[in-house]
């Protein structure tokens, strides 16, 4: 009998920039999700997809290991992210990730619908809002509310 396990978690990440402010320009968009995408450690996880507006980012990943947990890697993203934006792209040390996430597991059947919905981020939002966005993901997943205040 082998020892050996198989896992993988699917997981749909959303968290927004501090005070939901839109930092995170067209023009630095790309380095920021090129950069994210990178974020692969083999063997624990791989970044799928990555998008956004001005104001938050979903991110699309999927975990290999029992011991992947969520909140240190959306810490550890945060944290890099905010170094790389504030030392490497032009945003002079302004930039700043809200407290907070939103997380939710995804089925294998659902991956390229969540991924399609994380790229089409620009038409979404031009018929809703970050806050609908969160009320729409939140009551269609788990039938809760997202949470109020910063």
């Amino acid at each position: 009998m082998s020892t050996d396990n198989y896992i993988s978690f699917y997981y749909h990440l959303v968290f927004s920039t501090k005070e939901r402010k839109p930092s995170i320009r067209p023009d630095i968009q790309e380095r920021l999700y090129a950069y994210i995408q990178a974020c692969t450690k083999a063997g624990s996880y791989s970044v799928i997809n990555v998008n956004g507006m001005t104001d938050h980012i979903h991110i699309l990943l999927v975990a290999y290991s029992g011991e992947f947990v969520v909140s240190h890697f959306v810490r550890e993203i945060k944290k890099s992210t905010n170094k790389f934006l504030n030392t490497e792209v032009s945003t002079r040390g302004s930039f700043a990730w809200q407290e907070g996430y939103f997380a939710s597991t995804v089925s294998r059947r659902d991956v390229v619908a969540i991924s399609s919905y994380i790229d089409r981020q620009k038409e979404h939002h031009g018929k809703l809002g970050f806050e609908k966005e969160l009320t729409m993901i939140f009551g269609c997943r788990s039938g809760l509310r997202p949470p109020t205040g910063g």
